[in-house]
C-alpha cells in the first residue's frame, strides 16, 4: 500500500456513513503493532495530552462507530503535505469532521501528523500525533 492509500485507508477507519464500520483487525493492518498515537487534549496548554497504543486508541472508537453513540461520521483531510525519504515517511494534514454524537450534530477540526515506515508488506503508521481545535 502507497501513502496516499494508507492515509485514505486510516480515515475511512472512521466513516460510519455506509453503515459499515472496519473490524479492528482491518484497522489495526494499517499500523506497526507498537504504535504511538498521542492527542494534544488543549491548544493553549502543550502539558495536556494523551498518549495511547493500538488497542486504546482504536477499541473505544470503533465501539462508539459501531454501538450508535456516533453516527452518519465521516473525517476528511482539507489540506495535506508529505514528504518520504527512503523507508520514512511523515504527512501532515488539516482535517474536518461531522456527524451525530448521542443525537446531536457534532463537527471539527484540527491538524494531524503521521509518521509512517516502509515495511515488507508497505507503508505502515508507526506514530501519530493530533490536535482537534474548537
Amino acid at each position: 500500500m502507497n501513502i496516499p492509500q494508507l492515509i485514505e485507508h486510516f480515515f475511512l477507519l472512521f466513516s460510519n456513513r455506509s453503515q459499515k464500520v472496519a473490524s479492528f483487525e482491518k484497522a489495526s493492518a494499517l499500523f506497526i503493532p507498537e504504535v504511538t498515537v498521542t492527542r494534544l487534549l488543549s491548544d493553549s496548554s502543550p502539558n495536556e495530552y494523551e498518549t495511547m497504543n493500538l488497542e486504546s486508541f482504536l477499541l473505544p472508537r470503533l465501539q462508539m462507530l459501531q454501538d450508535g453513540t456516533l453516527t452518519n461520521f465521516e473525517e476528511w483531510q482539507t489540506e495535506f503535505k508529505t514528504q518520504e525519504v527512503s523507508a520514512v515517511a511523515q504527512h501532515f494534514c488539516h482535517y474536518e469532521k461531522s456527524g451525530t454524537f448521542n443525537g446531536e450534530p457534532y463537527s471539527g477540526k484540527g491538524t494531524k501528523l503521521f509518521q509512517l515506515i516502509k515495511t515488507n508488506t508497505g507503508w505502515k503508521i508507526s506514530a501519530i500525533v493530533w490536535s482537534d481545535f474548537t
